[in-house]
């Protein structure tokens, strides 16, 4: 199956318009995964359920469905997921993997192209590097995003597709509004709340790594590889769980494309 690229919007126009954005960032990629169904689902509306559980900075994700719970994702989502059937069978997985955008991350050009060659550069990641896509997830709770292998590399990929499709300038500015808007909700928010010490850091976040993507000069080169085993080095405490994982990937027929991490 191919990647299949599904836009809610009321509108025909714009839905045509963001489908056309989806495809020319599709065509900026070399070579996508193959036998991976991959559903690229932009909403009109910001999803509750994924603002609290990935957070109000979250723009988008990427996710394989194989032992994720779905059961409180939209409805509207959840349609496009499954083909529903018998009694005996109520529903088959008709996808393996989903890029999911936010309707305020597509209402932004340059945010939603942005943010899907993010994501669809985390398909790659999982679909050739599957020991290397799954190293660096167990690094998420030890570092700032920006310093995590594989979402460094989506962003230096992210921005260089984004000025080709959408011009320097305009990534510039985008940028620039991300940063002012994030100063300003972190602002207010050590006035009004001061004592939300988890929610003043995820905003200070926000700001280190918009200003991080800021500095990047795209087209670069990185080694995901190497530098995966290099952050991996620093945490050995996660060797042994990185291992468990391996071996139930292998055991599941899931083990990914071979890849020497250690």
């Amino acid at each position: 199956m191919p990647i299949i690229v599904e836009v809610k919007h009321p509108d025909l126009r714009e839905k045509l318009v963001r489908q056309a954005d989806a495809l020319r960032v599709i065509g900026r990629f070399r070579s996508l995964p193959a036998g991976l169904p991959l559903l690229v689902f932009f909403d009109d509306a910001d999803s509750a359920f994924f603002r609290k559980e990935l957070g109000e900075q979250n723009r988008g994700f990427f996710k394989p469905l194989k032992g994720t719970q779905t059961g409180a994702w939209p409805q509207y989502l959840k349609d496009h997921l499954v083909a529903y059937g018998s009694f005996q069978n109520p529903a088959t997985w008709l996808f393996d993997t989903v890029i999911y955008l936010h309707g305020t991350t597509c209402d932004d050009p340059v945010g939603r192209v942005m943010t899907f060659a993010h994501e669809l550069q985390h398909f790659v990641q999982y679909g050739f590097s599957r020991d290397v896509w799954a190293a660096s997830e167990l690094l998420k709770p030890l570092l700032p995003a920006f310093e995590i292998p594989i979402e460094r590399e989506a962003r230096i990929v992210s921005k260089c597709i984004a000025e080709d499709l959408c011009s320097p300038e305009a990534v510039k500015q985008y940028i620039d509004r991300r940063i002012n808007a994030a100063e300003t909700r972190l602002t207010l928010l050590m006035a009004d709340d001061p004592l939300n010490t988890d929610k003043i850091k995820n905003w200070k976040d926000e700001v280190d790594d918009w200003r991080f993507i800021q500095q990047l000069d795209a087209p670069v080169f990185y080694d995901l590889a190497a530098r995966t085993k290099l952050a991996f080095n620093n945490f050995p405490e996660r060797r042994d769980e990185f291992e468990k994982q391996r071996q139930a990937r292998e055991k599941c027929d899931d083990p990914g494309p071979p890849h020497e991490l250690c």
